[in-house]
């Protein structure tokens, strides 16, 4: 059950920012970084396990959800994807220092300053970004073969498995799922872990149409892969 916190402010409008985690800690640090944040009036709203409904009083709605939250609790994720949309717009937390690209996103690991800054700036910011929140987004980065072993990773199929389904050698799947976390910046294999999770949160959330097969050329896309110099992230 994600814990949260219920702040009572004055009724003039604001900020609601609506933490979802699991991590007491974590939700009790944001919770003061927001409190001492004065370029916006900030109100906690708690709703432990029921229904969340809108406050009328508040101009935003930020939604910070740790992604630690989404792996540990698959069968809530209907609750969880009701948080995003209720909100105005989303952030995901998480320790790992991953990068994202069109998703937004806040690590909380590292110094206090950077983190505060960085707090300090999203408060600031808040751009309405639910409505366009997607799959999609997440897996931008990565070309058409690499967004075919994302998702073959995520539905848990080994690296043969993978091979037998692109007709490409092991090799090539191994390579190609290197250069998925360089891409990324996805250190092992925990941060890999989160990132299949939080792709597959969002699949769910906003299902997308999968491109047909014939919309781009496999082979070609394995041929310029296998002259790119990957590091060896020992993932197998």
């Amino acid at each position: 059950m994600e814990t949260e916190s219920l702040i009572n402010q004055k009724a003039q409008p604001g900020v609601v920012i609506d933490i979802v985690t699991a991590n007491h800690y974590l939700e009790k640090a944001l919770s003061l970084l927001a409190s001492e944040h004065t370029g916006a009036v900030v109100t906690f709203i708690a709703n432990e396990g029921g229904n969340v409904t809108r406050n009328n009083q508040a101009a935003v709605r930020l939604c910070l959800m740790d992604i630690d939250c989404i792996c540990a609790q698959r069968g809530r994720w209907d609750h969880l994807s009701e948080r995003i949309t209720l909100a105005d717009s989303v952030t995901f937390l998480s320790f790992s220092k991953l990068f994202l690209y069109s998703v937004p996103y806040l690590c909380v690991s590292g110094p206090l300053e950077r983190i505060r800054e960085a707090f300090g700036y999203l408060i600031n910011n808040i751009k309405k970004n639910t409505a366009t929140l997607s799959y999609g987004r997440l897996v931008s980065p990565l070309n058409a073969f690499e967004q075919d072993v994302f998702l073959f990773l995520m539905s848990c199929k080994e690296n043969q498995e993978i091979s037998l389904a692109l007709r490409v050698s092991d090799k090539s799947v191994y390579r190609i799922k290197s250069q998925v976390m360089k891409k990324f910046e996805a250190k092992d294999r925990r941060d890999l872990h989160k990132l299949l999770n939080l792709g597959e949160f969002m699949r769910s959330h906003r299902p997308i149409q999968l491109p047909d097969e014939t919309s781009h050329n496999r082979f070609d896309n394995i041929r310029l892969l296998s002259g790119a110099e990957v590091d060896d992230l020992s993932v197998h």
